[in-house]
């Protein structure tokens, strides 16, 4: 039994038995590693850009691939692993591969190996390594020479088998052994020619083209030879000599020497348009070609005139055609023949002018070119220069200046606008009657030679003339009407040209007219003077008339009139009643106007106008209407503002305007006014009078009588025209206007008006007199007011308006703003208007029963120099007011008088609600620029007008 042996770990096992010399531990031997065959009798060889690898197989059933290495350069991949070179292949037990696309040029080597799929071989590399691909040559190879140059061409391989291409050349017959030499040159890869330039004339080049591959590997390429050609000096061909060139007319005749050689066989010409010759003598290059034998002259027609024409003349071989000369050949211009005969004809500022043309080919177009004087224009090229078409063989020259001597040059045009010299004549005009507005009718025929459509009148006798066309529209000396220079749309009345007098005429005081001046347009109430009298700020003086004759003035009855811009000096203008017939008397004188009358018809209608009209002199009539401008001014009507007159609401103007006017000197009658003796209808606007005013003597009571007013002796009811029943504004009106003068000697005298009638209004006026006196009423402003039933608005005002006369004296009534009323009805009003307490205590009469006459809102009494704002209106020196239903008249105020005239601020008035009317805010009888337009506004019957507009006293 074997022993036991007992383990550390506390068990038991049976022990184990005595080892033998046979167990005893040997060391081990290593297996035999058996290697894999390699591959035998293996070589490569390059075909084009293939490399061909053949071997014989090992007999080992273990071989199972073939595994190849493939890479660039002279050395072989270090094994068969795919990483170790550029291209590996596996193969199948195969004998051959070929490696195809390979860069001529280019070395490669090769390491062949076998594998059982695990292990591979260590691989063979004897006949495998450094086989290059070779470059293909150029085939084919020629050379085209000449005396200094080689044209080469080849047929080059196919594109693979070469990179680019090398030439080498050397002069002499011993071929370059390589193309890397120093003068080689490099072709790119498809070149297929290339020329060889400066080269020795008559010399041998010899010439090596090589293929050029990867790494500059060369092929040994093709080579050729060559001899450059020689050169051959040849004589040129002769050019001609001495050419001319000679115009004729239209026609260009060139002539020249033929050169002595007999190698020339044609002469050739070019012709160009111009002062530059033709570059040569090709067909193609200029205007025309002409090719000649062996000539010596030719001749080109029809040719343009004026023009320039260069040549070139060429000899020619058949083969070579000569350069050509040009001396002499260059800027040959045709000539252009001048016009012939000119003929002229003068008149009154014309000269009329004909000639004899060229002959149509000879010139293109005429230029006249014309001054006045001796001196004769250098060229036709002037300011004063016209252009005619071709064919043209007169023109008139016309709004020359009379009695003037011209210059005249015609030339003839070619081409290019070339110009002859031309023809020069010289006329003298005749003197030219003036034509002042240039309107073909000479001043001694025409009567409106400033082409206004006003006829002009420079003498007493074309003034006494105008009876003859009362309407301006032509000039009636008696015999013949004469419209001659009239405008297109006719004449429409007469302007002064200069100032006119009577004095030493037959109608001046003294003259053979007993009674002086016949008024214009006054033998016929209905044949009256009716257009515009336009007196340019001239003057007309020493006006006389001594006349019974109804209507007496400047003129007598005027309607639908202009009179402006004028003044009258040292007027004496007397009207009396006839002793024997007491119904011929003047009932209505004026200095300029005797009579203003109403329209022909009784509807809406244009207006008269008398506008800046100054009258200085004498004015008296025995009975009637008498004023310093106009004695009366019957009933006139309304322009409508609109187009159409149905249209409401509407704006009415008065039909008659007195504005910017004045008068001064003496004015005497029953009715008389320093400016309007009797005013029915009408507005006077920013004007004056001066004038002294009396009365006229009554002989049946021994007194002189009259209602006086210092500007207006009767300021008649207004009639205005009320359409559709509206509410009419007042139809007589005086705004911005003032009288200054004297008013004394009659019934009634008011120092602004005498007797103010219903439907009138007095706005934004004052009086200044020296003295206001009469017999029975007398007052600053209105001596008497005369009322009437009616409309609220039919009532007489007095607004913004004020009288500061020196003296109110006479009679049993004073008063500074209104002294009487007569009638009854609506009382008058009056708005912010003051007398002087100075020279009157009372505003205004009172009735029987202590009641006033009129309400007297804002009517108030101030002291002379409160009124010409010399003084103060304070508690201690006030102003005083009338006031309704209150007895006592020294009500005082603080107020200032001119505190309400202020115009509306702020406030806008449509074209419905206003009347435009001039404004003279200093009074001074001049609109200025910076002086506002007034604006009426009508309103409702319960409202008054606001005139933008203050009456501001005159410093006389």
């Amino acid at each position: 039994m074997m022993p036991m042996f007992v383990g550390c770990g506390g068990g038991s096992s049976e022990p184990e038995p005595p080892k033998t010399p046979e167990s005893i531990d040997k060391p081990s031997t290593p297996p035999v590693e058996i290697k894999l065959p390699e591959v035998v009798s293996a070589s490569g060889v390059i075909e084009g850009n293939q490399a061909k690898l053949t071997w014989t197989l090992p007999n080992d059933d273990r071989v199972k691939n073939i595994l190849l290495n493939r890479k660039e350069g002279a050395v072989a991949p270090d094994t068969c692993q795919q990483s170790h070179g550029d291209a590996f292949v596996r193969l199948d037990k195969s004998d051959q591969y070929t490696f195809t696309s390979l860069t001529p040029g280019k070395q490669y080597s090769f390491r062949i190996c076998t594998s059982d799929g695990n292990k591979v071989s260590e691989g063979i590399t004897a006949d495998l390594t450094g086989l290059r691909v070779n470059v293909e040559d150029v085939t084919s190879l020629k050379a085209d020479v000449e005396i200094n140059s080689a044209n080469l061409t080849w047929t080059t391989p196919a594109a693979d088998r070469y990179s680019s291409l090398k030439l080498a050349y050397i002069k002499g017959n011993e071929v370059p052994a390589t193309c890397n030499i120093t003068s080689s040159i490099a072709l790119a890869h498809g070149s297929k020619s290339h020329k060889l330039t400066n080269l020795e004339a008559d010399t041998s080049y010899s010439i090596r083209l090589c293929s050029v591959g990867a790494n500059d590997v060369s092929s040994e390429g093709q080579t050729i030879r060559f001899k450059t050609l020689p050169i051959v000096v040849v004589t040129p061909l002769a050019e001609v000599a001495n050419a001319t060139v000679v115009n004729n007319g239209n026609a260009a005749n060139l002539t020249w020497d033929l050169p002595n050689d007999d190698r020339v066989k044609h002469v050739l010409i070019n012709q160009k348009v111009g002062s530059v010759s033709p570059a040569s003598c090709g067909q193609n290059q200029q205007d025309t070609y002409v090719k000649l034998g062996k000539d010596s002259q030719y001749t080109f027609n029809d040719l343009i005139p004026g023009q320039q024409y260069s040549y070139r003349i060429c000899t020619s071989d058949n083969e070579v055609t000569t350069a050509g000369i040009t001396t002499k050949l260059s800027g040959s211009r045709i000539s252009v023949d001048n016009v012939s005969d000119v003929q002229t004809e003068v008149g009154e500022g014309f000269i009329n002018l004909s000639w004899s043309l060229p002959t149509a080919e000879r010139y293109l177009a005429l230029k006249l070119a014309y001054a006045k004087g001796d001196d004769v224009p250098t060229g036709c090229s002037t300011d004063n220069s016209i252009r005619f078409d071709k064919g043209t063989n007169s023109h008139n020259l016309n709004n020359l200046e009379g009695n003037t001597n011209y210059s005249i040059r015609i030339c003839s045009l070619g081409a290019d606008d070339f110009s002859t010299d031309g023809v020069v004549v010289q006329a003298t005009t005749p003197p030219i009657p003036p034509d002042q507005d240039n309107d073909g009718v000479v001043d001694a025929e025409d009567v409106d030679d400033d082409n206004d459509g006003l006829i002009e009148i420079s003498s007493i006798a074309m003034l006494n003339n105008i009876r003859n066309n009362l309407n301006g529209t032509s000039y009636n000396d008696g015999d013949t009407n004469n419209t001659n220079g009239c405008v297109s749309s006719g004449c429409k009345g007469y302007e002064l040209i200069n100032n006119l007098d009577f004095s030493g005429s037959e109608f001046a005081e003294g003259g053979s007219k007993t009674n002086g001046w016949d008024p214009i347009g006054h033998d016929d109430i209905d044949a009256v003077f009716n257009g515009v009298f336009e007196g340019n700020n001239h003057t007309i003086s020493n006006l006389y008339i001594n006349s019974s004759e109804s209507a007496l003035g400047l003129f007598g009855y005027i309607r639908d009139s202009k009179i402006a811009n004028m003044s009258l000096l040292n007027v004496n203008v007397n009207g009396f009643t006839n002793e024997n017939d007491i119904n011929e008397r003047a009932r209505y004188v004026g200095g300029l106007v005797g009579l203003v009358l109403t329209p022909n018809d009784e509807s809406v209608k244009g207006f008269t106008r008398i506008e800046k009209v100054s009258v200085n002199g004498q004015v008296k009539s025995q009975s009637g209407a008498a004023g310093g401008l106009v004695g009366q001014i019957n009933p006139s009507y309304y322009s409508c503002g609109q187009t159409l007159c149905d249209d409401t609401p509407r704006v009415f103007k008065p039909s008659v305007t007195i504005a910017l006017s004045n008068t001064k000197g003496s004015v005497s009658s029953t009715n008389a006014g320093g400016l309007v003796g009797k005013m029915w209808g009408g507005t006077i606007v920013s004007s004056y009078s001066q004038s002294q005013v009396t009365g006229s003597l009554n002989p049946s009571v021994g007194l002189k009588v009259g209602r006086l007013g210092g500007l207006v002796g009767l300021l008649e009811d207004g009639i205005p025209k009320n359409i559709n029943e509206e509410a009419p504004v007042p139809a007589n009106l005086i705004i911005s206007s003032f009288a200054a003068g004297e008013v004394k000697e009659g019934s009634l005298a008011g120092g602004l008006v005498g007797e103010q009638n219903a439907k009138t209004a007095i706005i934004a006026s004052y009086a200044a007199n020296p003295r206001v006196s009469a017999r029975d009423i007398a007052a600053g402003m209105v001596a008497q007011w005369n009322l009437k039933p009616g409309f609220t608005d039919e009532k007489p005002v007095i607004i913004n308006s004020y009288t500061r006369s020196s003296q109110v004296s006479g009679g049993s009534f004073r008063h500074g703003l209104v002294a009487g009323n007569s009638g009854s009805g609506i009382p008058a009003q009056v708005v912010n208007s003051h007398w002087d307490r100075n020279t009157t205590q009372d505003g205004a009469q009172r009735s029987s029963n202590g009641r006033y006459i009129i309400r007297s809102k804002g009517g108030s009494g101030y002291t002379s120099n409160q009124l010409k704002g010399n003084e103060a209106v304070t508690a201690e020196n006030p102003g005083y007011l009338t006031q309704e239903n209150v007895d006592g008249l020294n009500i005082p105020t603080t107020e200032s008088p001119f505190g309400g005239w202020l115009p509306v601020q702020g406030q806008s008035y449509s074209n419905e609600q206003k009347l435009m009317l001039f404004c003279d805010d200093n009074a001074d009888g001049v609109i200025q620029g910076s002086e506002t337009t007034p604006i009426w506004n009508k309103g409702t019957v319960n409202e008054y007008p606001v005139i933008n507009c203050i009456s501001k006293d005159v410093q006389m």
